[in-house]
């Protein structure tokens, strides 16, 4: 007799997003993956489990693994179960462990006692076996998941009492263990450690006083470079220096125009101080200050333009569940290897997507799971990106198994680099959401803007529509009336024309005006011929081409009439595919605010 062996580590959300700083998301995505990566390896390697997904070859996991144990006796399966939970829990004890150690932090017995209190009962870890026969895979896999979603509902809460005191600035649940030396204590416990005022912001800001869990995230990078970690994983390297948010915002720019060697000196959110006529951070070393102040004179005196503003990316596969019950196969019975087969493509777009699509001045990936996926974008490069993620998705071929094909929805929030993480990355798990709600069909993407001023812009699209891609509707729409700037050598080369807007948004703000009155509660105006009329009026109204020197009158107005068809075409596509006309004028509006943050 063999079993289907299901074993699932929680909290996924809580314990990712729970974050102040990007090091602090991408850390506790990387702790989640290592966690399930060694329970699974365990099971594969001690127990002689068949891992059926994820594909073990993946850089990054999802906190749980399904395998096929050939074990038939209930008490070694019971053992193993037991074995594997606890390996979880005393690999994160250890990890605990080496971080107090690596940080150096004086320890008295009460601290050890509630932070290893904390530690201890963190993680929930849930696991369950079901016969499996021969034939019965794939009703063997849907009882497995009906008995993990059943003992997860039955679960029963540990009891973790903690005295009344200040909680961590980042979970808002844990009493306060870590704080730095000279701060105002304020309700924190006696037992707490004072860190040294000199220790690296990164680890700890100056406001900031952690628990145990938010100060494991941290400080990550003293365990994931220990010559224990490494040496069971030497493929599966930790990033110590994540880039920040303002890194993130400007890396496109500091890419193009620094040297290698002078941009590892420059401090992305000190140019925004000095944009901002802020002093530079006291923080920052000689070298650094001195860098960062030449970077920016550089930018200042050649009017390159610096925008505060970056995107994050949050998408899952639609309908993930289903296909992995077989709902989409021509043939139940290839369930077993439909799901190895999946699982190894996901973990190939993964890769793709990690190292080639969202890397360089592109922006970086955060978490790479197969159909789950986390990312923070340039925006110079966002509508690129969009459209690179969801074509090499399309590649995914499971064609022997199905004639239908796998999609994903996504959430992209636009937010300024000082908005709090937390607030954007529960505006994306929003955003994905309106996606996934669009229609039964899902395959959309909804994409926000929250400006500085608190200002919001969100609209709701299909990746495609009519045969055409959204992405690049918009694309086309933003290119057209992006305001010539200095941040494109060739541009600045060639002459003020090369650089120049060939239309002006002013199209978009007069549209804004003479319809946000007439449409109805559900924001639509069943009146396209009359739109769109307006439309076209106000593209040719907006034309800022200009006649060329030897150009003739008829090649001069063909040239206007060709561009102003063309603009036309992309606005009206964005129009049929909007579904209302609120909609379609938020497309406008976050096309209009793209095109004056990537000139």
């Amino acid at each position: 007799m063999k079993y289907l062996f299901l074993f699932s580590i929680s909290p996924v959300q809580d314990f990712i997003v729970q974050a102040r700083k990007t090091q602090d998301l991408y850390a506790g995505s990387f702790i989640l993956s290592h966690l399930c990566r060694v329970a699974a390896e365990k099971a594969r390697m001690v127990y002689n489990a068949r891992i059926i997904f994820p594909h073990l070859a993946n850089e990054a996991l999802i906190n749980r693994f399904l395998a096929v144990v050939d074990d038939g006796d209930r008490e070694r399966n019971l053992a193993m179960g037991r074995d594997l939970e606890n390996t979880v829990r005393d690999t994160f004890r250890r990890m605990a462990g080496k971080i107090l150690a690596g940080m150096k932090v004086a320890c008295t017995p009460k601290f050890l006692e509630s932070y290893y209190d904390q530690v201890n009962n963190f993680w929930q870890i849930f696991w369950v076996f079901q016969e499996y026969h021969s034939g019965c895979y794939a009703e063997s896999y849907r009882k497995v998941e009906r008995a993990l979603g059943a003992v997860k509902n039955a679960r029963q809460f540990a009891s973790f009492s903690q005295e009344p005191a200040r909680k961590c600035s980042i979970t808002g649940e844990h009493n306060v263990l870590f704080f730095r030396e000279g701060q105002d204590k304020g309700f924190v416990p006696d037992f707490a450690v004072p860190l040294p005022a000199g220790l690296p912001l990164k680890y700890l800001d100056e406001r900031e006083k952690l628990g145990a869990i938010a100060f494991i995230k941290r400080c990550a990078v003293k365990y994931f470079l220990t010559d224990e970690y490494i040496g069971k994983f030497p493929s599966i390297k930790y990033t110590e220096e994540f880039p920040s948010t303002a890194d993130i915002a400007l890396m496109d720019v500091l890419h193009r125009w620094l040297q290698p060697a002078v941009l590892k000196n420059v401090n992305a959110a000190a140019l925004f101080d000095l944009k901002n006529k802020r002093p530079l951070p006291a923080h920052l070393s000689p070298l650094e200050q001195r860098e960062t102040q030449k970077a920016f004179e550089f930018f200042r005196k050649r009017d390159i333009y610096l925008t505060p503003y970056y995107a994050v990316i949050l998408f899952d596969g639609d309908n993930m569940g289903r296909w992995l019950a077989g709902n989409f196969l021509s043939d139940i019975n290839s369930l077993e290897e439909f799901q190895n087969e999946l699982s190894r493509q996901l973990g190939l777009f993964a890769e793709a997507a990690r190292r080639e699509v969202l890397s360089g001045p592109r922006g970086r990936t955060v978490y790479a799971g197969g159909d789950d996926f986390l990312g923070l974008i340039n925006v110079k490069h966002l509508l690129i990106v969009l459209k690179e993620l969801r074509r090499r998705f399309d590649e995914i071929d499971v064609g022997k198994y199905t004639d239908n094909k796998l999609t994903f929805s996504a959430g992209v929030v636009v937010a300024h680099w000082k908005t709090p993480l937390g607030e954007v990355l529960s505006r994306a798990r929003q955003m994905e959401k309106a996606a996934k709600t669009l229609d039964g069909d899902k395959d959309a993407f909804a994409l926000a803007v929250i400006k500085h001023s608190g200002e919001v812009h969100e609209t709701v699209y299909k990746w495609r529509h009519d045969g055409n891609w959204t992405v690049d509707l918009l694309a086309g729409l933003v290119d057209k009336i992006t305001t010539g700037g200095n941040d494109d050598k060739e541009a600045m080369t060639a002459g003020p024309d090369a650089a120049g807007q060939e239309f002006s948004n002013n199209f978009i703000k007069s549209l804004n005006r003479e319809f946000i009155k007439l449409m109805d509660e559900e924001g639509c105006l069943l009146e396209d011929n009359l739109i769109l009329a307006e439309v076209n009026r106000l593209i040719k109204r907006s034309c800022l081409l200009r006649k060329k020197p030897g150009e003739s009158p008829k090649a001069y107005e063909l040239r206007k009439k060709l561009a102003v068809s063309n603009l036309y075409k992309n606005v009206e596509g964005l129009y049929y595919g909007s579904r209302s006309l609120r909609n379609f004028l938020s497309a406008l509006n976050l096309a209009g605010f793209l095109a004056g943050e990537v000139r």
